[in-house]
């Protein structure tokens, strides 16, 4: 694996855009929870005050003591200091509490929409390689950063420094000046050192995305059941885990680098902390000393310039370094919430959407983004509406990408795609995919029960149980489901259902077929629909094929040339192109023909 270490630093946002993107939290924070936004805020004030309860009452004490020594304003000196402190610490873990609903809420808000967003964005962005980094920088950035919760968080402390600073430099003025001098020294060399450690920590925030990707998809393939007979039967689990430990341990040299690269800026600082507490303490002893201010203004100016130099000041710094840091860190947030969307605006779709339509490519070409070879190339096709084709041809040929080009997953690159005569991106996304009812290669059945499974493909008008049995038994899964104690209330795996069942291979693409089927549209395309079937299970399908598409265009992949025989028409891809086109009786006697070759070799193999 590539020494991620290597990869170029990237450049620090500026003031301008880190404006423009805390303009954007605030903004998104306010429209989610005005509420929460607003007790953050308002809550700080106890928290602001409680510095002066433990600077101002022992110095007016110890004045008491060492002066009259008046037994009743002793008393009522340290009735109103517990009272104020308890009042103020009752009201800051109050407003923290809230605020704790705030965070949740917040944290709840960015996961859902980013997940909401991961579903929007155009598919293309799904399959690239940059857009799965920024999605996982995304993720990283929000969990490092806090969120929105953080941001606010930092604002909100950084308000709650400037209540405390305000009365701590009324206080260090009006008795020593000079001490408030050397305070904000210690401040500014704290800030420079904090700033370094930042820069660092940013830098590696940067280079960890990819391992982290990987590290999660090793993580899971152990975790997945799925994998295990695999795991197992090949012996694969040294491999993934020799995988797994030198990813991990190129996370832990990365991280080793920063704690390194680090840990002398910790070390500096320290050391001007410790130098500051010296100056200060020799300093105020010396003026106590010299009779220039009272043993109780000597507690309280320790008090108020460790407040101000290790709390006030320092906590307003690393509050606004804080906020920038966690700013870059949400970058990656903001950007992937840009990307654009699938286009839902355009046209409806006109007349019955029941009724199959006529489909025309014409010069369509496509490569896939941030590449320069096509995959298809001046495909020109029609396809009639009830018609039943077949797609076959070598594996890479451009089959799974013209279906996807069907179903708009991308657009084209050159030409057009037309229905009923019209360019099919006239029309809104989610009304052109209502004609369609596909199912993949790589399709996923979820964990939820058979019905909810088959009724997420359904219209608004859900199907009855007798209705989606007998799909299932059209397509295949009908003995099977009628085993089923539970039958259609049967849960789907184990994630959710103790009794949940683990279908097979070819039972999950029944069920797929058949959750295909439940969505009235007219135009069902299947991409290798018996590929997990055996044979027997196979001819059951296509007995039922014409009964399931009928009045349907129906177009399909395949590699088992026998299904041919069930269509209309059969379309060879070879060479980024359409290679051959016909019927199957008139391909397969076809004088050096591809589909002829192919059905040949393919009939041998059952002689």
């Amino acid at each position: 694996m590539q020494k991620m270490h290597k990869k170029k630093k990237e450049k620090k946002l500026s003031f301008r855009e880190q404006f423009g993107l805390l303009k954007y939290f605030l903004k998104t924070a306010w429209q989610v929870n005005k509420g929460a936004v607003l007790w953050l805020f308002l809550g700080k004030i106890p928290y602001a005050l409680l510095p002066f309860v433990s600077m101002i009452f022992p110095k007016l004490i110890i004045d008491e003591l060492t002066g009259a020594r008046r037994v009743s304003a002793l008393t009522l000196l340290v009735l109103i200091m517990i009272t104020s402190e308890v009042v103020l610490r009752f009201l800051n873990r109050y407003v923290e509490m809230r605020n704790n609903m705030g965070k949740e809420w917040f944290d709840n808000y960015m996961e859902r929409s980013l997940s909401a967003k991961s579903m929007k964005i155009e598919f293309a962005m799904t399959e690239n390689p940059k857009s799965m980094d920024l999605h996982q920088k995304a993720v990283s950035g929000r969990s490092d950063s806090g969120g929105i919760n953080g941001i606010l968080q930092r604002l909100a402390d950084i308000w709650s420094s400037l209540l405390t600073m305000t009365g701590v430099v009324s206080i260090i003025s009006m008795l020593s000046p000079f001490l408030l001098l050397a305070s904000v020294l210690v401040v500014v060399l704290n800030m420079f050192l904090t700033s370094r450690q930042m820069c660092i920590n940013l830098h590696y925030f940067h280079l960890w995305p990819k391992l982290y990707r990987v590290l999660d998809y090793i993580f899971d393939t152990l975790s997945d059941f799925s994998y295990g007979k695999d795991i197992r039967l090949y012996d694969g689990m040294e491999m993934i885990q020799e995988m797994g430990e030198h990813t991990t341990n190129e996370i832990y040299s990365l991280a080793a680098q920063r704690s390194n690269k680090s840990q002398k800026y910790s070390f500096l600082s320290a050391l001007v902390n410790a130098a500051d507490n010296a100056f200060i303490f020799g300093y105020l002893g010396i003026l106590a000393i010299l009779g220039r201010i009272t043993v109780g203004d000597f507690t309280m100016l320790m008090n108020a310039a460790e407040t101000f130099s290790q709390d006030c000041m320092s906590q307003l710094i690393a509050c606004l370094q804080d906020l920038g840091n966690n700013l870059e860190l949400l970058e990656s947030y903001h950007r992937f919430m840009q990307y654009p969307e699938e286009p839902q605006g355009g046209e409806p779709l006109p007349g019955e959407t029941t009724a199959a339509p006529l489909f025309e490519f014409r010069n369509v070409s496509f490569r896939y983004p941030d590449t320069e070879q096509d995959i298809l190339k001046h495909v020109n096709l029609t396809v009639m509406p009830g018609e039943h084709i077949c797609v076959v041809g070598e594996n890479g040929a451009g089959k799974s990408t013209f279906i996807k080009l069907l179903c708009r997953l991308y657009p084209v690159t050159e030409g057009d795609i037309l229905l009923n005569g019209t360019s099919i991106y006239r029309y809104g996304m989610s009304e052109y995919r209502k004609i369609l009812s596909v199912v993949f290669q790589d399709f996923k059945l979820f964990s939820f029960s058979i019905r909810d499974n088959l009724l997420m493909a359904a219209d608004l008008d859900p199907l009855t149980d007798a209705e989606l049995e007998k799909i299932c038994a059209m397509a295949g899964f009908g003995e099977r489901l009628a085993q089923l104690p539970k039958g259609l209330n049967t849960g789907l795996y184990k994630n959710f259902y103790e009794d949940g069942v683990e279908p097979s291979g070819g039972e999950a693409q029944k069920l797929a077929i058949a959750r295909a089927l439940c969505k009235s549209a007219p135009i069902v395309i299947l991409d290798e629909p018996t590929a997990a079937l055996d044979p027997l299970a196979e001819a059951e399908i296509y007995e039922h094929f014409q009964e399931m598409s009928k009045g349907r265009t129906a177009i399909f992949i395949s590699h088992r040339l026998s299904s041919c025989q069930f269509c209309d028409r059969v379309i060879v891809f070879a060479k980024h192109g359409i290679a051959e086109s016909g019927p199957h009786r008139e391909l397969v006697k076809r004088p050096d023909g591809i589909y002829a070759a192919m059905f040949q070799a393919q009939a041998r193999n059952y002689q």
